[in-house]
């Protein structure tokens, strides 16, 4: 039977109409599972923080208990020390005193600030240090407990060699050419008078040693027992006042003295096997050679 436009385009209105692409579909069951996995999720979720909570308790408890026992133990500890404090085993009974020479042993125990009588264990070491290396004539110095009664002190003491001029007066030096302390009348020492030209900072630190070889010559030649020694560059000129002797010797190579004081050596054993040594009031050596001035007749 045939089919007009009219009935075709009637049929196509009324067929039902389809979705472009396919349908989707929903899994049995699937709103299901995912609510129970909601719900497994939290379980999780709170015993988590329930294991992080009991380890944040147990280590704050540790904690506490480790402080506690910190404390008790400091507090025992400081009671010790206190009992020991006043334990009459460690009062401070001998104070021994070692290297003094120019200080004795009671000015030392004195600088220390130590007292006999007290606990040994109250005594500061670390004053006591400060004290003695603030003294000018104290180079260093230790001080040793040793229990349970006694304190050793050791000082090192500075070893005056010169002389040396200042704005107020004389004072004391070291080897070096440092000042010491004033030179007073308090345990007085008679040393030679330094004058070190600039330029001779290398010379004088070893003049003592360098110029030892003069006493082998006669001990008059002694250097502390020169009235004044002066240093150039170039030579060392010393005046002895008994006898009343000058002597001029010029720095070498090598050895800076020891070719001048060996021709100083000849030349006075030559004036003694004369006799005429006491007459000298003047020696040089230079170049290798020496010169002797002798005391006027008369």
């Amino acid at each position: 039977m045939a089919v007009t436009a009219a009935q075709a385009l009637a049929l196509r209105a009324a067929r039902p109409a389809h979705p472009a692409g396919p349908a989707c579909r929903l899994p049995r069951g699937g709103a299901g599972k995912n609510r129970a996995k909601g719900e497994g999720g939290g379980r999780e979720l709170f015993r988590g923080m329930g294991r992080g909570l009991f380890r944040g308790v147990g280590l704050a408890l540790a904690l506490a208990l480790g402080l506690g026992f910190f404390v008790l133990a400091s507090l025992g500890l400081l009671a010790s020390y206190r009992w020991l404090q006043g334990n009459e085993t460690f009062i401070l009974r001998q104070v021994e005193v070692r290297g003094a020479e120019r200080l004795t042993a009671e000015e030392v125990v004195v600088l220390a600030g130590v007292e006999q009588g007290g606990s040994l264990l109250d005594v500061s070491i670390a004053s006591a240090l400060d004290r003695l290396e603030a003294y000018p004539w104290i180079a260093g110095a230790t001080v040793r407990r040793e229990l349970p009664d006694q304190l050793v002190v050791t000082v090192q003491e500075k070893v005056p060699a010169w002389w040396v001029a200042g704005e107020d007066g004389l004072f004391y030096a070291d080897a070096a050419g440092d000042p010491i302390a004033p030179v007073a009348t308090d345990r007085f020492a008679s040393l030679p008078v330094l004058e070190a030209e600039p330029g001779t900072e290398d010379l004088v630190p070893t003049l003592c040693r360098d110029l030892a070889g003069l006493a082998r010559l006669d001990e008059s030649f002694t250097v502390e027992r020169a009235a004044w020694v002066q240093v150039s560059p170039t030579d060392v000129r010393l005046y002895f006042d008994g006898p009343d002797l000058l002597l001029t010797l010029e720095r070498g190579a090598g050895d800076p003295w020891a070719l001048s004081i060996a021709r100083l050596g000849a030349v006075w054993a030559d004036l003694a096997r004369r006799g005429e040594s006491g007459e000298a009031h003047s020696m040089t050596v230079k170049g290798g050679k020496a010169w002797v001035g002798f005391t006027p007749a008369g």
